[in-house]
């Protein structure tokens, strides 16, 4: 299709070049017509120029926005995760508004809830509308400049305006549109919600984190505790793939001073200094991920692991094998065992063990029975009272499939954003604040992004030609002949 509407385009650049030639040959003593000529030629060969660069024009969008780095993929990202997280936050307010109602307080629900729910889905639907202006840009870019050349290329400009605006909006656009995640994260984050003091000094950012063991695989069911100044002020839990989820509104974490992380496994806990400019890691797409490695620790599965007092591991390889609804997993590793150092092996009660270890040097071994999360668990430490001893370990644990299901309970979580400020049913006047955060972030930055581009489209159409609607040059033409 875009073939033929260049042809199209073609064919009325060489008309209009045409017809100026013949103005040029009519004789006419109105001056008002005759000084179209000169301006008809240049059009049409700016026209037909525009046609020739037709491929040229495409290959220099997508140059341009590799450069800059635009990704269509990290913008749908970003778009989905942000639609997302304002949802949430819109059921999160609409339960609010049944327990008001339930509780009596309905004029609460109505006069404040309401209108809170009304801006968010306003913010809804613009997310909506620019991922749908993106899906056309995207599928239909390449037609809609052709059909602006086409426009461009009609005689005595009647539609040059239009066609320019259509061209430098779909260049623009397709280079500047992906990048509107990097321009709203930074002008909106981080902010100062006026919530608290903890808020206003450390800020809030919402973000994933990954809990990883030495290895890189992820530990199942951390439990996360943050401290500012040795105050716990959030606590999460895990998933089974080491996994914290805390775009939700009302969680996040501290976003502009340094504060302490402790990851609990099982009982055992490691503590981290978390600085947010150095630790998170800023993507493109608008998200932000904190990834958390226990060096010390190596994961064998729900409540396994293998822990030692130090990062002097040389070596460790775990294979895993199923049978029978059983799973057996082997661990090889090669361990520096310095003065009083210790490597503590922990398993569920109820598993099958055999552990080997090669080194004579290893003189003692202790065995503790504890109970977690209603989990009965087994450690065994191994110690050395040489220095820079050097054993093998060969650590065998079975357990039936059936029986590795998670973790019943890992405890109320406590959340940093929703808890700091208090937020509940009996202070509903609170729940402006993340709204205030959201509008900003995802309905006036936004818009603002968008404001530019279309202001540089503008820009490009008066360089394409497309200043002055051939309707002005219109009247103006008539005004002459009278």
């Amino acid at each position: 299709m875009e073939y033929g509407l260049l042809v199209l385009a073609f064919y009325l650049s060489v008309l209009t070049y045409y017809i100026g030639i013949l103005l040029y040959m009519l004789p006419l003593p109105f001056y008002s017509i005759k000084k179209w000529a000169p301006t008809l030629m240049v059009d049409g060969v700016f026209s037909a120029s525009l046609v020739f660069l037709y491929t040229l024009i495409l290959y220099v969008m997508k140059y341009l926005g590799n450069v800059i780095g635009s990704d269509w993929n990290s913008f749908y990202t970003w778009i989905t995760v942000k639609t997302g997280l304002v949802v949430s936050l819109i059921a999160i307010l609409k339960l609010i508004g049944i327990a008001l109602s339930m509780a009596g307080l309905g004029f609460l629900s109505n006069s404040l809830l309401s209108p809170l729910i009304t801006l968010l889905t306003y913010v809804v639907i613009i997310l909506l509308l620019i991922t749908v202006v993106s899906a056309i840009i995207i599928e239909y870019g390449a037609r809609l400049i052709a059909i602006g050349i086409l426009l461009h290329a009609v005689p005595f400009r009647l539609t040059r305006a239009s066609g320019a605006m259509i061209i430098s909006m779909v260049i623009v656009f397709s280079i500047g549109l992906p990048l509107m995640p990097l321009f709203v994260e930074n002008i909106s984050h981080p902010i100062s919600l006026q919530t608290s003091n903890l808020l206003d000094e450390y800020g809030v950012s919402y973000l994933i984190v990954h809990v990883y063991d030495k290895l890189g695989n992820g530990v199942p069911y951390p439990i996360v505790y943050v401290y500012v100044d040795d105050t716990l002020v959030a606590r999460y839990n895990g998933d089974s793939r080491g996994t914290l989820n805390l775009l939700d509104p009302n969680k996040g974490l501290p976003s502009n001073k340094t504060y302490t992380l402790e990851v609990e496994v099982c009982g055992y806990r490691t503590r981290y200094l978390i600085n947010p400019r150095e630790d998170y890691v800023f993507y493109n797409n608008g998200s932000t991920i904190l990834n958390i490695y226990l060096k010390n620790l190596v994961s064998l599965g729900v409540c396994r692991f293998i822990v030692v007092d130090n990062s002097d591991l040389l070596e460790v390889n775990v294979y895993r094998k199923s049978s029978n609804g059983n799973t057996t997993v082997f661990t090889d590793l090669e361990y520096i065992f310095y003065n009083n150092s210790y490597l503590s092996i922990v398993y569920q009660d109820s598993d099958y063990t055999s552990i080997y270890v090669n080194g004579s040097s290893i003189v003692h071994n202790e065995s503790t029975r504890y109970k977690w999360r209603n989990i009965d668990l087994v450690k065994q430490t191994f110690y050395s009272h040489n220095i820079s001893v050097v054993a093998r370990f060969l650590v065998s644990i079975t357990y039936k499939d059936s029986e590795v299901t998670g973790l019943d309970s890992l405890g109320r979580e406590l959340y940093y954003m929703k808890d700091s400020i208090n937020m509940s049913i009996t202070e509903p006047t609170k729940l402006i604040n993340p709204v205030v955060y959201i509008i900003f972030d995802l309905l006036i930055a936004p818009l603002a992004y968008i404001a530019v581009l279309t202001s540089s489209s503008y820009a490009l159409a008066r360089i394409l030609g497309g200043a002055y609607p051939g309707i002005f040059y219109a009247l103006t033409l008539g005004r002459r002949l009278r």
